[in-house]
């Protein structure tokens, strides 16, 4: 079992299970948990009022998404890749600089800017033995779709046979996310406008490695289903009422 202790702007500080069973991310609110051998959905969980919600798991990457969207960019250069300094667990880091045409790209300056600035960063630790569908849900939640990101195309050939083929080989564990966010945003004519920044999505604070404990990776047992999002985060059991809210801010309304 391998534990991420993470921040940036996607958890905030969190702390991330991964291992053959699953993938489970705890943070303040409470722990959404992804099962191998339930593929389609995911658990949210809110430990204080003791409710649930089974959500879909794309959905529920989409919702972790939104504040800047998934990465369908796909890169056509090879990266830059160096070995961080000071790093016993073989991080490497690997910046990409351009984008193909015909993706979300869409400054103004997009010819000129694309192969001279930064537009994402991603630090993997390498030969971690997660499985592949985990793996896969664990690049899909954080916006790591592209297949470029997660793997390498490496050749070999052999004694008998000089020609040389080539094969897909696993790029290590994603455990670092930065990149330029575009959106373009609406308000009154001088408020309007496209916004260019850069997102530290996720960023790796702790690395362990642990005995496998199934306790982390347990449904709910005595938990109610909350009737949607909200209700599980505001209500006392499930289902929001209108004193939930009153609690929430605090006063009477």
């Amino acid at each position: 079992m391998i534990v991420l202790s993470l921040s940036g702007d996607m958890f905030n500080q969190s702390r991330v299970y991964l291992s053959k069973v699953g993938l489970r991310v705890t943070c303040k609110q409470g722990y959404a948990l992804w099962l191998a051998d339930e593929p389609e959905n995911v658990w949210m969980v809110n430990p204080d009022n003791k409710t649930y919600l089974l959500m879909p798991f794309e959905k529920y990457a989409k919702d972790e998404q939104a504040e800047y969207g998934p990465n369908r960019c796909v890169f056509r250069d090879p990266p830059e890749v160096e070995q961080l300094a000071g790093s016993d667990m073989k991080l490497r880091l690997r910046r990409y600089t351009n984008y193909l045409p015909g993706t979300d790209m869409k400054a103004p300056d997009f010819a000129k800017l694309k192969r001279t600035r930064r537009e994402a960063e991603v630090v993997y630790i390498d030969e971690q033995p997660i499985p592949t569908a985990v793996k896969r849900h664990w690049c899909a939640l954080i916006g790591l779709t592209g297949d470029e990101l997660q793997t390498n195309t490496s050749s070999s050939s052999s004694s008998s046979d000089t020609a040389t083929s080539s094969r897909r080989v696993p790029k290590g564990l994603p455990v670092g996310l930065g990149r330029r966010v575009i959106k373009k945003w609406w308000g009154e004519k001088k408020f309007s406008g496209t916004s260019d920044k850069w997102l530290q999505i996720i960023e790796l604070k702790a690395f362990a490695k642990q005995p496998l404990d199934n306790k982390f990776y347990a449904k709910p047992v005595g938990y109610k289903a909350a009737k949607d999002k909200t209700s599980l985060y505001l209500s006392g059991d499930g289902v929001i009422k209108h004193e939930d809210i009153e609690d929430f801010f605090q006063r009477k309304l």
